[in-house]
């Protein structure tokens, strides 16, 4: 396996010399905690990154169009539904 380049991240705090907290993209959907050996050190005078899409880490939750509700189960008291998402082929 090999990682992708996904673009340029401000550095929110250093955890330790190896580890470091990014502030990444809500979208992006993985841990803001990353080690050195991923990330790669941006020089030069760096223009601030424009995203088209609205949704950020500091938002409270993701936006996500629901086509239809497929079917919903009772756990623990609580309600858990298999979706079908706007967009998407598989439910969730």
């Amino acid at each position: 396996m090999d990682y992708i380049k996904l673009g340029l991240f401000k550095v929110l705090a250093k955890i330790s010399n190896l580890i470091y907290k990014l502030d990444l993209l809500a979208r992006i959907k993985i841990y803001p905690v990353q080690h050195i050996a991923m990330l790669k050190p941006a020089y030069g005078n760096i223009k601030p990154l424009v995203y088209k899409i609205e949704i950020y880490r500091g938002q409270k939750e993701d936006k996500w169009d629901v086509q239809k509700i497929v079917n919903y189960k009772k756990v623990n008291n609580q309600l858990w539904y298999k979706v079908k998402w706007a967009g998407y082929i598989e439910t969730t």
